[in-house]
Parts: C-alpha cells; structure tokens; sequence
C-alpha cells in the first residue's frame, strides 16, 4: 500500500482545481450592485487552518443564499461578496440582505460559529469587515469494491468502485488508481478530485488493462485510493480498495464459449457454489477430452475427467477438493476444457 503522505502532497495544487458553488439550502448567489466584504486569515475546521477547497456559504436571516468562497490558501477565506437585496432593479425579489442583517455563515455545508474580531453583520455597502469562523464535524470516507474478474489479454476490465462521504459535511476527495504489478490502470470517471455531499455516493470507473504478453492465469492487482482534502497533514483521511484482475487462456473472452464445430464449455451451476458445482459441456463429434480444475495461480488442482468421449453433452459434479481429496479454500478457481487442437476455460467461485 502507498504511504498516504505521498498522497497528501499531491492535494497541494488543489487550489486551481475548483471553483465550485456548492449551495446548503437556497440556490445559487444572485450578485447584485450592494455588498458587503468579509475575510479571515484565521478560520479553522476541527481546531486546525480551514483546508484548501473548503466551501464557504453565507446566508441572510430569510435563508436567501447571498455569499460564496472557496478556500485558496489554507486557513484564509475572502474577500467574500455578501450582497444586498436590491430593491430598486428588482422590487419583490429577495436577492440578500438588509442593513443590520445578522450573516449565518457554513462550512461545507455545516453551520460555523462567527468569531469576530468584526460582527457577522451586514452594514453599510461595501464595508470589509474581518469575521474568523470556525466549524466542528466528523469526516469519513468509504471505498467499496466490486468483486475480482477477468479477462482475455490485451483486453480491459473496468471496474466500478463506490465511494461514500460518511462524513457530516461536504468533502473534496482526491482519487488515485495505481497497478501493483506492471499492468496499467486509468481512472475513467469520475476527475480525479471532486465534492461529494454528505452521505452521498459517487460510483467510480477504473480501467485495468491485461497486456498482451500476459500469461494463462497471470494476475495483477488494481488499487483505489480516495483521499479527503479536509483533513490534515498529520492525521490525513483516505480509505483504498483493491480487486484482482486475471488473464484468462481463451482469446474469446469469457462471454464466447462456442467453438464452432468441436465443443462447448458451459458455465459451471451453481455459481457460486458450495459444497458441490456441475459443469457441463457438449461434442459435437467424438474425441480425448481433459477436464480440469485450477487455482489462481495457474496449477492443477484437480482432474475430473480424462478419457475418450462420443458427441453429445454429458456433466461432470466437482466437489470442492482437490487430487488428494482435500477441501479446497473459498476463492476463485478455472475449470478448462482441453482436446487436441482446442481449449477453453472459464472462471467459477467457491463460497463456504
């Protein structure tokens, strides 16, 4: 697994990614001729500097949405524009504030706590006033896998991950895929940085490329990393999540099993199985016939047939154990067909 700093260095140049309004409850700000500035240089999220790509909303006493930053440089925000409602253009339309408004202020959509040194107060147009705030919540990331596949080489697999804020505010993740061995991985969607709100799910697609050289059973696997910009250096927040991508020996992929004229290799029933799995195939003439089991890695775990065979469909029951009669583990597991011009494998799972 990467060492997480490594990550947390990468979220430097966050500042220039995004310049989203994100809205808590009201819509978008509607800018009008009045307004009022306010700035920190000492706002902070959980007792520390407020992070880079924090959101900061501001809202007038009729929850009229009326002021929007985002976070450029770590514990500072503003100059913010919280505007007026302008009376005269638009009669009728609350736009934002009146004078000696009281400001409600929220962090990535949590409710924050003015600290002065100024007051939260909307006073004459155009005046800069100094509000510090700072915010308290829990954050929380979770990445969830699909199940392991695979696929022919110099073909793909994509994989979709799900990633979850379970935090109390909104998040701004950064994502990070990367193949442990020499394959290749590329994340497909969503950017690699993104807001999430809370509690929401983001599904994300990871490519993960099987080169041609590979080898008949060869595997390789793919890492996720989801990382969140809300967190400190010291204590970063990320969560990862990894699936097994597998080289399989048929050059037709595991949704062609026909052959025209020689055999076909149906898929194993149940799937998953345990404690017992058929497989069943067909000949369309006579011939040797070799059907076996294999692990991950490749070897031979378990022979069920081998002999002569005439045309027609005919099933074979495994039983989970392996030459010396031996229960296997759960996991996946190849059975292949094999004659003397032809093979062809497919994938199984074995659940206890």
């Amino acid at each position: 697994m990467r060492n997480l700093m490594k990550i947390s260095l990468r979220l430097l140049p966050l500042t220039l990614l995004f310049v989203v309004l994100l809205s808590t409850a009201s819509g978008q700000v509607v800018p009008t001729n009045e307004w009022v500035h306010f700035y920190s240089a000492n706002t902070t999220l959980n007792s520390s500097p407020i992070p880079v790509g924090a959101l900061i909303d501001a809202y007038d006493p009729d929850g009229v949405h009326c002021g929007a930053d985002t976070v450029r440089t770590a514990g500072e925000y503003g100059f913010m524009n919280v505007y007026a409602d302008d009376n005269i253009t638009t009669p009728g339309v609350d736009e934002g504030a009146d004078e000696g408004d009281d400001i409600t202020f929220y962090i990535n959509g949590v409710l924050a706590t003015p600290l002065g040194p100024d007051d939260a107060n909307y006073v004459s147009t155009f005046a800069i006033l100094e509000v510090d705030l700072g915010v308290s919540y829990e954050l929380g990331i979770l990445l969830t896998a699909p199940s392991d596949d695979g696929g022919s080489p110099n073909t793909y697999v994509d994989y979709s991950f799900a990633l979850t804020n379970t935090g109390e505010g909104i998040d701004f993740f950064h994502l990070d895929a990367w193949s442990e061995g020499t394959w290749t991985a590329e994340l497909i969607s969503p950017a690699t940085t993104g807001y999430m709100n809370s509690g929401s799910v983001t599904m994300v697609t990871v490519r993960h490329h099987i080169p041609g050289s590979a080898l008949p059973f060869e595997t390789d696997i793919l890492h996720l990393s989801a990382t969140s910009a809300m967190s400190l250096e010291s204590t970063i927040l990320a969560d990862t999540a990894q699936v097994t991508t597998t080289a399989e020996t048929s050059a037709a992929g595991d949704h062609d099993p026909f052959i025209p004229g020689v055999f076909e290799l149906f898929q194993n029933y149940p799937n998953p199985f345990n404690p017992t799995t058929r497989i069943e195939f067909s000949l369309e003439r006579a011939m040797d016939v070799e059907l076996s089991v294999y692990n991950v890695i490749g070897q031979k775990i378990a022979t069920l047939t081998d002999g002569f065979y005439s045309a027609g469909t005919y099933d074979i029951e495994w039983d989970a154990t392996d030459e010396t009669g031996r229960k296997v583990a759960s996991g996946i597991y190849f059975y292949r067909l094999t004659t003397d011009d032809y093979s062809r494998t497919r994938k199984m799972m074995l659940m206890k």
